[in-house]
């Protein structure tokens, strides 16, 4: 493992006490280095312009700047340590993992994407609520449905008006073909935590797939598909009942959902709709495939 002098020539200082992926053992460590250059090094391995990533990479907040980055032997993603490890009740345990330690693939692909799609007003905003440690990977992944999105589509940033009161939706697409299509972004997390807080964590009771589709239903008026597509982006690191969540998916508020997508960064996608003329236009909008990596096909049928 490389000592905390690594950091000497980028001008972070990070004690390595306070590094939780330290706690590792030492052969899942291939290496550590600060984010400015794992940043701009992952960037340019993607494509992008270096000095456009070292410009972008110049906008991001301190506290996010001084993460540190680690080579992570068992998947060989290059990871950066920005959270706090969760305490989960029932057991008592402390949890580390993929919510704490985030690929800094993660971290290039939505930041390159949000300076080329925001403005700087809205950029600004956007690295302060990612800079939160408590805001940071929901407020990441709120790019994720428009990263593969053709760039002359127009998409507009947290729009008021297409939801009770002063409520905003993630992104307003469009208009295309005269439709605007609308997404809410979320991620969730607590189907997670509920299935490693049991005693036996090997193999938990089935989890309820109606937990990722609270909140959803609230955040739209009523609206014809036709002239608004509207729905949600989510994404979650548990693999959901694909007969139980559409059963849960088909109870929702038809003229308010009319399609759920199950994706992260990765070009494919499971998705949901009402009518197969929406799915195929969805995948071909956002320029994304359909895979079933999101759900599974339980043994027993649904009662």
């Amino acid at each position: 493992m490389v000592s905390s002098s690594a950091y000497e020539n980028s001008g972070v200082y990070i004690s390595v006490s306070t590094m939780l992926f330290n706690e590792l053992p030492d052969n899942f460590i291939g290496g550590q280095t600060d984010f400015r250059t794992c940043f701009i090094e992952e960037s340019v391995r993607l494509g992008n312009d270096a000095d456009l990533s070292g410009h972008v990479v110049s906008l991001i907040p301190a506290s996010l700047l001084s993460a540190p980055c680690f080579l992570d032997n068992l998947t060989s993603l290059w990871r950066y340590e920005f959270g706090k490890p969760s305490h989960l009740d029932n057991s008592g345990r402390r949890l580390l993992g993929a919510h704490l330690w985030i690929p800094v693939r993660s971290a290039v692909l939505n930041l390159m994407c949000a300076f080329h799609r925001l403005s700087q007003v809205e950029m600004t905003s956007f690295l302060q609520r990612v800079a939160n440690v408590d805001k940071h990977r929901d407020t990441l992944l709120e790019m994720t449905p428009i990263l593969e999105a053709p760039r002359h589509i127009p998409a507009a940033f947290e729009v008021q008006g297409y939801g009770p009161g002063n409520s905003t939706i993630d992104w307003v697409i469009g208009p295309i073909a005269q439709r605007l299509v609308l997404i809410d972004v979320k991620n969730r997390m607590c189907d997670l935590y509920a299935s490693m807080d049991q005693s036996n964590v090997a193999n938990p009771p089935p989890h309820d797939p109606a937990i990722l589709l609270r909140s959803i239903e609230s955040k739209f008026n009523p609206a014809k598909p036709d002239n608004c597509l509207q729905g949600a982006w989510i994404t979650t690191l548990i693999k959901q009942d694909a007969a139980r969540l559409n059963a849960s998916f088909m109870d929702m508020d038809a003229d308010k959902v009319h399609f759920i997508i199950l994706g992260d960064e990765e070009r494919d996608v499971s998705i949901l709709t009402r009518r197969e003329e929406d799915r195929n236009f969805l995948l071909n909008m956002l320029n994304r495939t359909a895979s079933d990596r999101f759900t599974y096909q339980a043994t027993a049928s649904i009662t």
